[in-house]
């Protein structure tokens, strides 16, 4: 990757009906190897995205989860699971994301504290941290990430290398990382150096 494009952050801000074709078969495996990660009686935040919606979609082994999300199209997914807890905060809907931000999202979300936050991401750079187009997301993932026990990053392979308009938080804020067998091995192995774990959907 070169230092031309790192230092030329992406204002790419696709809809999710297009980022869902995208890498669609890892953001499957993705999704259930996220599931995994889940316990029985978790308290869970889900963010918005398409990896996140794989991720919702592979939760039928489970009973009885609490779950804080801010994306639509996954609470209308976590609808069909009858026996679960779904947590909804107001605020303004963003149609590119199917998913909702703003002040009032922000205010409801800080009155939680949840076991796991799953979030999925647009950029992944080992030296610049996490990132997106959005601002708006970035404060909220902020807010999301102060808010759990453990941090897990979804994002298949194609994120890496990648760096957004606005930064969300630096590789240090996450504990674990759930991608496909294309993540650069570079980075892999730095991951592991500072004790993130790394799991590689199969």
């Amino acid at each position: 990757m070169s230092k031309k494009s790192l230092n030329n952050p992406s204002y790419e801000d696709l809809s999710i009906p297009i980022k869902q074709k995208q890498h669609y078969a890892e953001k499957v495996l993705i999704g259930k190897a996220a599931a995994a990660l889940i316990c029985e009686n978790d308290t869970l935040i889900i963010d918005s995205g398409s990896t996140t919606c794989e991720l919702a979609r592979s939760l039928e082994q489970f009973q009885n989860l609490t779950i804080i999300t801010i994306a639509l199209n996954v609470a209308l997914i976590l609808g069909e699971y009858k026996r679960f807890s779904i947590i909804v905060p107001g605020g303004n809907l963003r149609h590119q994301s199917q998913s909702l931000s703003g002040q009032i999202a922000e205010d409801v979300l800080k009155k939680f504290y949840c076991d796991k936050f799953f979030l999925g991401i647009d950029s992944f750079n080992f030296e610049k941290g996490i990132s997106t187009p959005i601002p708006e997301e970035a404060t909220l993932n902020q807010i999301m990430i102060s808010m759990a026990k453990e941090v897990i990053v979804v994002c298949d392979s194609s994120k890496f290398y990648k760096r957004g308009f606005a930064l969300i938080a630096p590789v240090s804020k996450i504990d674990t990382i759930v991608t496909d067998s294309g993540i650069p091995e570079e980075i892999h192995q730095q991951l592991l150096a500072i004790g993130k774990k790394v799991i590689i959907a199969q």
